[in-house]
């Protein structure tokens, strides 16, 4: 296999786990809080905002203004 093909395998793996926990969160809600219930809870601190706000940025800086 080439590099390319163990990245597609590996975002494809990522991507049917996302869409497992989204699945599972809406049919057991008690099981697994869905991903809003999730970030809201995480970003309820002014603190956590900033951090989230501040990785945001981060990545948008390196990730698109290439």
């Amino acid at each position: 296999m080439i590099t390319r093909d163990v990245t597609l395998i590996v975002w494809s793996v990522i991507g049917l786990g996302v869409i497992a926990c989204f699945a599972v969160s809406a049919l057991r809600p008690r099981f697994l809080p869905s991903f809003v219930t999730s970030t809201d809870a995480f970003v309820s601190s002014p603190w956590r905002r900033a951090v989230v706000t501040l990785g945001w940025m981060w990545l948008g800086w390196h990730l698109f203004a290439r």
